[in-house]
This record gives structure tokens, sequence and C-alpha cells, in this order.
């Protein structure tokens, strides 16, 4: 088996390890878990702590050598906070954000439109409330109206503050100006990274931490469009990293 403990495995959550909204799939669980016994293994992630372990477990958590929460604002290392950077969205914006709520067309609500996270906010048109089916009809809606772009749109024009990215299927995700994921960049410069995001292009929340990591000279990228991607990646090009069958049989 290769082994260099110079690498450093990280992966975004929602819809890079998971299906959006859902528990991550058995296999790519227990390829992730291999992974992990014999290298450095992080995650990088837009959503809060409890709401990750709802959906890769705790035990995978657990044998994480860093997670990086709230887009890089909290920082876990061995189950404690190291790190977390504190913001409060300023009353101007977060009318801005309700005015444009009650005037979307789509045509119910279900509640809970703002997760306020540590150093960054969620928001919903349809609210968090949502059943599966409800948030299908929405991304359904979305993608024909451009609801969400438009929304990021205004808000990068009326803000200068700020950042604004699109994630999951019914929300956009907002920070403060340099508080996104290519933060976590001082935590691994000594090595060599191999970093899997689903948040590419303009509105992406994974595509600061993509652009940052071109400036290390031992970084290797993946943008993917789903788990199936990365699980399809690791088992064709990363299987030297994974433990062998005879030491999986001790």
């Amino acid at each position: 088996m290769f082994q260099d403990n110079n690498w450093h495995f990280i992966f975004d959550v929602d819809g890079c390890i998971t299906p959006k909204g859902e528990p991550i799939n058995d296999e790519l669980y227990y390829l992730v878990l291999s992974l992990a016994s014999q290298n450095r293994v992080s995650i990088v992630t837009g959503s809060e702590l409890f709401k990750t372990i709802g959906q890769i477990g705790e035990n995978l958590v657990q044998n994480l050598y860093m997670c990086f929460t709230c887009m890089g604002n909290v920082v876990y290392k061995d189950g404690k906070i190291t790190e977390q950077n504190f913001w409060y969205p300023e009353k101007h914006l977060v009318d801005f954000l309700w005015e444009f709520i009650c005037f979307s067309k789509f045509p119910y609500r279900t509640a809970h439109h703002f997760d306020l996270r540590t150093g960054s906010m969620n928001v919903s048109v349809i609210g968090r409330n949502a059943t599966p089916l409800q948030r299908q009809e929405y991304l359904d809606y979305d993608l024909k109206s451009k609801e969400r772009l438009r929304l990021a749109d205004m808000l990068i024009k009326n803000f200068n503050n700020i950042e604004v990215s699109i994630g999951g299927n019914t929300s956009i995700d907002i920070c403060p100006k340099n508080k996104n994921k290519s933060q976590i960049i001082k935590y691994i410069t000594e090595n060599k990274i191999v970093f899997f995001g689903d948040g590419y292009g303009k509105w992406g929340n994974d595509q600061p931490l993509f652009d940052a990591l071109k400036n290390l000279p031992h970084s290797i990228s993946h943008k993917v469009d789903d788990w199936r991607d990365t699980l399809k990646i690791i088992q064709t090009q990363y299987l030297l990293f994974l433990p062998s069958k005879k030491q999986c049989s001790l």
C-alpha cells in the first residue's frame, strides 16, 4: 500500500459525499472511513456540525483529521473547537432578504427562512421546513425562474461587505468578505492536498477553495457533480491510498 503521511484528502459534504440533504451512501461511507484509517482526511462544509453528523455519522466524524464547518468559520480538531469566527448580519441586509422572500412568486412558504450559523447565514425562500417533495418543487421552479441567481446578483450589487454562494437545492449562503472556504488554507499548506467539491463556478461555495489551491504546488482538485463522481474517482485513482485486503482482514 502507498503510504505518505503528507497527503491530506479534503471533502465537501452535501452533494459531494452525500446526496443533497440526505445521508451518505454505505459504499462511499466505508470507502472514506478506510481512507481516513491510513491518511489525513478532513471535511469542509457550509453546514453546522450537528447537521453534518446527521448526514455522515458520528463515527466517521470522529475518525476525521479536522472538521471545517460553517464555511470554515468553525474549526474542529480532536473533537474540540480550535477557532470560530462570529458574524451577525446587519438589519438592512435582513430587511432586504425579507422583502425578497415576501415578493417571491413561488406559491407557498414553509417557515424557517433564516439559519444563522457561526460566521455565515443560510437563506431559503421556501423555508427549511419544506418536505423533500416541496424542496423538489422549489428546485424545479428555481431552475426555470433563476430566482436564487437573481437574489445572489442583487445582494452583491447592494452589499459590498458580503459574499454569496448558491448551495443545495433551495437556499443561498451569505458570509462576510473573505470568510469563505478558502480560509482553511492556513491549516493545510504543509500537506499535499486532494480536494473534492461540487460547488464550483461563479456562485459555488467550493470555488474560493478551488481558486486558493491553484497557488499550492502539490494540490489536486476534483470538481464533481454528485457523490457518485466522488465514489468513482476514489475507486479508480486512489486505491493505493486504501488499506490492502490483507490489512482489512487483520
